[in-house]
């Protein structure tokens, strides 16, 4: 059972207040005298929580912005208890699913993500669920099973409409893909341009990671160096940091 917020509590006593400034007792009432106050508050009070829902979400994403992947997964699990069952209950699961990623945790993760229904999800969440999903089998090393990943689920990997907003997210981890596939100029291509689009520092530092494997593995020491620093400075509290310890 979700815990009541504050807000919550003023929404009770402000109906109880509709009720007590009627015209008659309370008892007394008919149904339709109740229909009418009530309808009101809930057309006020249903922006207001939509509202709280999209502006908490923003700020708890806020923390992944800032490199901070243990506070944007505190934060996240606070909405997971607090919110009902159901596609909000999906939706901050599979948020959840980030910040352990971030921090190396990633069979933690892919068993959240057992736990979510990725096609109840809007389509552009769905393209987010197996992102997130193929960015921790590669992180746990699962490498066949991140391959047939990708071939079940063609679809949502190929550019479309739906994954638009995570198309440089996705290109970046198939790019990873084809690193460990030892397609080394495929995965630079792909991490570059990737990297060239992504705000996010955390998922930059990821892309930089994989972009100084291929350079090492190339000879390209000098340019391994820049981009090992670069992965270091970005993803100083991930699991990147560990790995180039």
């Amino acid at each position: 059972m979700p815990k009541p917020r504050v807000r919550h509590w003023i929404y009770f006593f402000g109906a109880v207040a509709v009720l007590l400034n009627a015209k008659q007792p309370v008892c007394a009432l008919r149904p339709c005298d109740w229909i009418v106050p009530f309808l009101l508050l809930f057309v006020i009070l249903l922006p207001l929580e939509l509202y709280f829902l999209i502006s908490r979400s923003y700020r708890i994403k806020a923390y992944l912005d800032q490199g901070d992947p243990q506070k944007f997964l505190e934060e996240t699990r606070k909405e997971l208890a607090a919110v009902p069952g159901g596609t909000w209950k999906d939706f901050y699961k599979l948020n959840s699913t980030a910040g352990l990623y971030y921090l190396g945790r990633f069979e933690e993760a892919l068993k959240v993500l057992d736990e979510v229904r990725p096609r109840k999800l809007h389509k552009q969440y769905t393209a987010l669920y197996f992102n997130n999903k193929l960015a921790n089998l590669l992180g746990a090393g699962r490498m066949q099973e991140a391959e047939r990943l990708v071939e079940e689920q063609a679809e949502v990997f190929r550019p479309n409409r739906h994954n638009q907003r995570f198309y440089f997210a996705l290109q970046a981890n198939l790019g990873a893909l084809k690193y460990h596939q030892g397609e080394l100029e495929v995965a630079r291509h792909m991490l570059e341009e990737s990297l060239a689009a992504h705000r996010l520092p955390l998922a930059s530092a990821v892309s930089h990671y994989y972009l100084g494997c291929i350079a090492r593995d190339q000879g390209r020491e000098d340019d391994a160096a820049v981009h090992f620093a670069r992965a270091r400075e970005l993803g100083e509290r991930t699991f990147v940091a560990a790995r180039l310890a």
